[in-house]
């Protein structure tokens, strides 16, 4: 695919090694914006809703968990992928019936002519991306991963039933 790119993480976590691909995601936000802006603008909200969690989709690709021995390590290496691309950071909070995902430090706007687009697609980008680690981690086909708050800079999903 001509805009992914695979990341890998090294074994001290402190660089990341861009394979292929073309600059990062945080060099282009005008046009991310207008793309955004098209997407809501022609698609339903379902419709939408299913093309960001494409996305998400994707960008959990370009980052192969390898090796993950602990919760840490799992979000050590998100942490790679999400500053590599200036998207914020995430914490992960576990109990016996599901993982609670605050992703924190969310651009609020990608640019000045956004009009809040961002903060609408950009839950259901990381729906999509978490939603795809945990399956690619063994998670069960009973358990989801669901938005459950978004503010300006902040959201908040569950993976679990």
């Amino acid at each position: 695919m001509m805009f992914q790119k695979r990341i890998e993480v090294d074994a001290d976590m402190k660089e990341l090694a861009i394979l292929s691909g073309y600059p990062l995601l945080r060099s282009h936000p005008a046009l991310l914006a207008a793309m955004i802006g098209e997407v809501s603008d022609g698609a339903t909200e379902e419709q939408a809703r299913g093309f960001f969690n494409a996305v998400g989709v994707r960008l959990a690709a370009m980052l192969q968990l390898t090796e993950i021995d602990d919760v840490d390590e799992l979000v050590a290496q998100m942490n790679a992928l999400w500053d590599a691309l200036g998207l914020g950071r995430v914490s992960l909070e576990l109990d016996d019936e599901g993982i609670d995902i605050i992703h924190s430090d969310l651009p609020a706007v990608l640019d000045a002519g956004d009009d809040g687009l961002w903060m609408q697609a950009a839950p259901h980008i990381l729906e999509g991306a978490y939603e795809s680690w945990f399956r690619s981690l063994g998670s069960g086909s009973a358990l989801t991963t669901r938005l459950t708050r978004a503010t300006p800079g902040l959201v908040e999903l569950r993976h679990g039933y």
